[in-house]
C-alpha cells in the first residue's frame, strides 16, 4: 500500500511529504479506534474478546480494502518487475527450504530441545538484525557502478539507522511505558476512569488531528523552496523523543511519592506524536524516493524493518527496566536519542551533498 502511495506522486515530489501525512491519518484512524475496543474488551471482559474483536477489525479491514482498491486504476494492478521463469523457480525453492527448516525448528522445539522464551527471542532479534544488513550490503554491491543509485541506498541505509533509532524509543510506548500506564499513573480524568490500555488511543488521535497541520505545513514551505532537507526532519523527531524522555524521568521521580496524574504520559504522547509526524510518513516518501526504481515495494519492506530492529533492539533493553530503575532506565532512552539526534545533524549536509533532492 505504501508503494502504490508512492506513486500516486511519482511526478509531484514535492508533495510526497503532504501526501504520506495524510495516509498516515488513515494508518492511525485504525491505531486509535483498536485500543478502545480491544483494550477494554481484554481488561474488562476478557482476553478472548479482546483478540476476537480484534480478528474481526482485520477482516472488516481487508473488505474495506478490496472495495477501496477500485479507485486505484492501474496502479498496483500488475508488478512493475515481473519474476522471470528461473527467478520464480529459484525464489519457490528457497521459500520452501524456508518453510521446511521453520517447521523443522518448531518440531525440535515442542519434541526435544524445549527452548525458553529468552532464546527464542534472541533468535528472532537476530534474524530481524541480519535481513536489512545483508539487503543493504546486496544492494550496494549491486549499485557498485550506478553512482548515483548508490549514493542514494548509502543515504537510505544512514536514514533507516536514525529510524531505528527513533522507534527503540518511541515503541516503549507498547511495553515499559504501558507498564508506567498500569502500575504508576492514576487512570482518571476528573472522575472518569479508564482501562490503561485506553492511553495507546492517545498518540493516534494526536496524530489523525495534527497530521494535516503538518502535511499544510510541509506544502506551504515547500512551495516557497524553504522546506528542511530530510535528515534535518529526522534530527527533529528524534529530538522531539528526547524530550519525551526527559518528561518521563520526571514523571518517574513523581511516582515515588505515589501514582502521578494521567497528564504526565498525555503529555509525553503530545511530544512524540510531533517527532512521529517529522519522521515517519516523511521516511516512507524517502523511502519510495530514494529506492532503487525497479524495487520500490521491497525496498519499503526493508524500510519498514526499521522498526522491527528498533523494537527487537528495545524489547532487549526493557529487560533492564526494573534492574536499572526507572528514573535511570528512561534516562538511557534519551540518552540514545539524543546521540542519534547529534549523530543526524553532522551528517545532514553531506547526505544532501550525495542526494540533491
Amino acid at each position: 500500500m505504501t508503494a502504490l502511495v508512492g506513486a500516486l506522486y511519482a511526478s509531484r515530489r514535492d508533495l510526497s511529504d503532504a501526501g504520506f501525512s495524510i495516509y498516515y491519518m488513515g494508518i492511525n484512524l485504525g491505531a486509535f479506534l483498536s485500543p478502545l475496543v480491544c483494550g477494554y474488551l481484554g481488561q474488562e471482559v476478557s482476553w478472548e474478546l479482546g483478540f476476537g474483536a480484534a480478528a474481526v477489525g482485520m477482516i472488516l479491514a481487508l473488505v474495506q480494502y478490496g472495495i477501496g482498491t477500485r479507485g486505484m486504476g492501474t496502479l498496483g494492478a500488475a508488478p512493475d518487475n515481473p519474476l522471470n521463469y528461473a527467478e520464480r523457480r529459484r525464489y519457490g525453492v528457497g521459500a520452501a527450504i524456508g518453510v521446511v527448516a521453520a517447521v523443522g525448528l518448531v518440531l525440535l522445539d515442542l519434541m526435544v530441545m524445549h527452548f525458553s522464551a529468552n532464546v527464542i527471542e534472541l533468535a528472532i532479534t537476530l534474524v530481524i538484525l541480519v535481513v536489512p544488513i545483508a539487503w543493504f550490503t546486496r544492494t550496494l554491491r549491486a549499485e557498485r557502478d550506478n553512482r548515483e543509485q548508490r549514493n542514494r541506498v548509502l543515504v537510505l541505509l544512514v536514514l533507516f539507522c536514525a529510524a531505528a533509532a527513533f522507534w527503540l524509543v518511541y515503541d516503549q510506548a507498547g511495553s515499559t511505558v504501558a507498564i508506567f500506564a498500569q502500575e504508576d499513573t492514576r487512570n482518571t480524568i476528573g472522575s472518569v476512569g479508564f482501562p490503561s490500555s485506553w492511553f495507546q488511543s492517545v498518540n493516534p488521535l494526536l496524530i489523525i488531528t495534527l497530521a494535516p497541520v503538518m502535511a499544510l505545513i510541509w506544502t506551504a514551505l515547500g512551495v516557497r523552496g524553504k522546506q528542511p532537507g530530510t535528515a534535518y526532519k529526522f534530527a527533529g523527531g528524534l529530538f522531539l523523543v528526547t524530550i519525551s524522555m526527559g518528561v518521563m524521568v520526571f514523571a518517574a521521580q513523581a511516582a515515588i511519592e505515589g501514582k502521578v496524574a494521567a497528564m504526565w504520559l498525555i503529555a509525553v504522547f503530545a511530544i512524540q506524536t510531533v517527532g512521529e509526524l517529522m519522521l515517519s510518513p516523511v521516511g516512507m516518501a524517502a523511502a519510495t524516493r530514494l529506492s532503487p526504481p525497479n524495487r520500490v515495494s521491497q525496498t519499503l519492506g526493508v524500510w519498514f524493518l526499521a522498526t522491527s530492529v528498533g523494537d527487537a533492539i528495545g524489547g532487549r533493553l526493557a529487560q533492564f527496566y526494573d534492574a536499572l530503575g526507572q528514573m535511570a532506565f528512561f534516562g538511557l532512552l534519551g540518552l540514545i536519542a539524543l546521540v542519534a539526534t547529534c549523530v543526524v545533524l553532522a551528517l545532514a549536509r553531506p547526505l544532501g551533498r550525495l542526494v540533491e533532492d
